[in-house]
């Protein structure tokens, strides 16, 4: 989680305070992309990745996108990816994906160049902790992320297991991506699911002796992950005081 916000924070050496410097998020009011060359490329990446058979993209796909040349972004940054999904429902639609194109053609008018990535990082970043200083923020983000890894599916179940909903190895492969385990955890992505796998076990949901078994995990084992996850980001936060540092208007002029 440290090397996570490191992406977002600084510490300044000699008051020894950490900083950002932030965007206020406020997609639309402004001229949409949709009818621009961005527009157009953004539309172009959307078709490329997408399925054929389905009217949005999955969690994996969208991190699969290529952002343009001017508009550097990270697709596998979990903030980034939560302010995308504007509804919440875990599918990243074209429509979600113009609405933040809009943003950061907002956002490039008050930074420098370099600057681009890091700055709509931090302000995903704030955003996203905005909604999780809520009462229920935490439950609201761990629902969210367990939908995102659903829709990312297939969702498959056991006989010997009734009730239980299980998870594919490709998509735990998704949640070690978008999660930074290698760093967060030290471990490599057979250890990742080797370990989900021990959870379940230990939870009695499933036994991994059991051949049938071999390359899924419980999808509560996979929320208790998220839950985790978001428990470490929020004291991450509260440590820095991120609620008390400063915004800048990305729509003013």
């Amino acid at each position: 989680n440290a090397e996570y916000m490191g992406e977002v924070v600084g510490a300044d050496d000699e008051v020894t305070s950490f900083v950002v410097v932030s965007l206020r998020l406020s997609m639309g009011g402004a001229q949409s992309v949709a009818s621009t060359s961005l527009g157009g490329y953004i539309q172009s990446q959307y078709d490329l990745v997408k399925a054929a058979d389905q009217p949005f993209l999955t969690v994996k796909q969208a991190m699969t996108l290529t952002p343009p040349r001017d508009y550097p972004l990270d697709f596998s940054h979990v903030a980034t990816l939560w302010v995308i999904d504007s509804n919440k429902d875990g599918r990243f639609t074209a429509e979600e994906l113009m609405a933040f194109g809009d943003y950061c053609c907002q956002v490039s008018k008050h930074i420098r160049t370099h600057e681009f990535q890091i700055q709509v990082q931090a302000a995903c970043t704030v955003t996203m902790w905005n909604a999780l200083a809520r009462t229920d923020g935490e439950d609201a983000f761990t629902e969210w992320f367990t939908t995102v890894m659903k829709e990312n599916g297939p969702i498959s179940q056991v006989a010997d297991y009734p009730g239980v909903d299980f998870l594919g190895r490709d998509t735990v492969g998704t949640l070690y991506e978008m999660l930074n385990a290698r760093r967060v955890y030290g471990i490599d992505l057979q250890g990742f699911f080797d370990l989900m796998q021990q959870v379940g076990e230990e939870m009695g949901i499933m036994d991994i002796e059991n051949e049938s078994l071999d390359d899924i995990v419980p999808v509560v084992v996979v929320k208790q992950f998220c839950r985790d996850f978001i428990r470490g980001f929020r004291q991450m936060m509260k440590e820095v005081q991120l609620h008390e540092l400063p915004t800048i208007n990305a729509t003013s002029t």
